[in-house]
């Protein structure tokens, strides 16, 4: 069987991550210019614009937080169903969130709750992706719009970037920033997911979204702001401080452009 790679060669020139001997991570030039920029262009779907596109996601971020404070099992159904819709479930697995019965709507609701305590976010994505419909990627896209400050969401394209995305010691040896494993979604060997749908894929896949995929994230978006590279929204027109959320939806846009399958 053919493997899809699991990186690219396909990030331009410069783009890196250059670690320091305390393992500090410092942003060259290229990768600040190229984060601002598709952070600034993010545009999804296609046939949107850069103001309709980001206006969606602010307002679906406003109403998962209205969602979230109503604690009910219906509030957290109401965020599953949205951000499924908006992350581009398939039709069977909408289906069956839109189904859900009381249990499952309130199975739900425990899981947001974990999900929105620093110390159980991993009890709350096991337990959105023991749901009908949910695997691990539309399990990240709502813990991204449920915590949009800690959490981020993992797809194909965010999972390829950061496995092309060199991160560059001081003695110039290079290596993947993640290690996400990919696998073929049809035998025809025309695109390629995560390879998260056995166990051994998906506990691989969570603990490299956990340990390291998150907190290279979070650390990106310290370096930015603490460095005063802000980037400008499309909504509100003004210098605003990223999050790991923010830093994604870079990192999807860009690769959706310009990187391969």
């Amino acid at each position: 069987m053919r493997y899809p790679i699991e990186s690219s060669t396909s990030l331009p020139s410069g783009v890196s991550l250059c670690v320091d001997a305390d393992r500090n991570i410092i942003l060259p030039n290229e990768l600040i210019s190229l984060l601002l920029a598709a952070r600034e262009g993010y545009c999804w779907p296609g046939g949107t614009t850069r103001l309709e596109s980001q206006k969606v996601v602010r307002d679906l971020e406003a109403e998962v937080q209205q969602w979230m404070d109503s604690s009910g099992a219906e509030g957290a159904w109401n965020i599953v169903q949205r951000v499924s819709k908006w992350g581009g479930n398939n039709v069977n697995s909408q289906s069956q969130i839109t189904r859900a019965d009381t249990s499952t709507k309130q199975a739900m609701r425990e899981a947001i709750q974990r999900l929105n305590k620093i110390e159980t976010p991993e009890k709350g994505l096991r337990a959105l992706c023991d749901l009908p419909g949910i695997n691990l990627v539309m399990a990240s896209k709502i813990y991204r719009f449920c915590v949009p400050d800690r959490g981020a969401a993992l797809d194909r394209h965010s999972s390829y970037f950061f496995n092309s995305l060199q991160r560059v010691t001081e003695d110039g040896t290079g290596r993947g920033a993640t290690k996400f494993v990919r696998e073929w979604s049809t035998a025809q060997h025309k695109i390629s997911r995560l390879a998260i749908y056995t166990q051994t894929g998906f506990e691989r896949v969570l603990r490299e979204y956990l340990t390291v995929y998150l907190p290279l994230l979070r650390d990106i978006a310290s370096s930015l702001n603490s460095s005063q590279k802000l980037y400008k929204s499309a909504v509100h027109d003004e210098l605003t401080k990223w999050r790991p959320a923010d830093v994604e939806m870079a990192a999807y846009y860009w690769w959706a452009h310009h990187g391969p399958r």
